[in-house]
């Protein structure tokens, strides 16, 4: 006959409820236990799944897809994610909606494109390039970008007026005016650079207004 001292832990994947057991029972699938010595199993989180019993860890769903419940068993779980969204971690619950500026056609994705340069979008989930508008004239967009911006690539400061409704004629960029205008173009939140200023009375001192690509 055996003498029993002590009881033993159940190892990882396994657990026993009751009192009095002479074994431990596996974690069934969809479940996984990482420690020794527990009464129950965990259910496999969101993002994950397990469809084999006796684990101590859950399998996670790859980037561009997602699971949004507990206790999965099977990688059907993870789903795709739709166009106009992405997913670049593994074992996550979501998707993410693509930033303003961005768009995805495809569905199963880890990233956005960008628009491209001369274009923006101002939504954020958006599922065609065709999302991506042409910037109006006298405006500029690098890319990427949720809206035209003052061309601070060389608009002259006389378009750069026009876009803050200040004066425009030629008296009124004297000298004097110099930090009127850099103070009227702090108060609209742009950059006291974006045009090129000149002392010179004439107008023809100024760079000619940038023209954003068409494209």
């Amino acid at each position: 006959s055996h003498t029993f001292t002590s009881c033993q832990n159940c190892a990882v994947g396994k657990h026993q409820p009751n009192s009095r057991s002479s074994f431990c029972s596996s974690c069934v699938a969809g479940q996984h236990q990482p420690d020794i010595g527990r009464q129950n199993c965990r259910a496999c989180a969101a993002g994950q799944y397990e469809y084999s019993s006796g684990q101590s860890s859950c399998r996670s769903c790859a980037a561009g897809r997602y699971n949004p419940s507990t206790g999965r068993t099977s990688s059907s779980s993870c789903f795709s994610c739709s166009p106009g969204l992405f997913q670049d971690s593994t074992s996550q619950s979501s998707c993410i909606s693509c930033p303003q500026g961005m768009y995805q056609q495809y569905s199963t994705q880890t990233s956005c494109h960008a628009c491209a340069a001369g274009r923006y979008n101002p939504s954020t989930a958006s599922t065609s390039s065709s999302a991506c508008r042409n910037c109006p004239t006298g405006k500029y967009s690098t890319g990427s970008s949720s809206s035209w911006k003052l061309g601070d690539a060389g608009e002259s400061c006389d378009a750069v007026c026009v876009e803050l409704g200040l004066p425009c004629t030629d008296a009124d960029w004297g000298v004097n005016d110099n930090a009127a205008f850099q103070n009227a173009l702090t108060a609209a939140g742009e950059s006291t650079s974006v045009c090129s200023w000149s002392s010179a009375i004439s107008t023809s001192s100024y760079p000619a207004p940038l023209i954003s690509s068409s494209s």
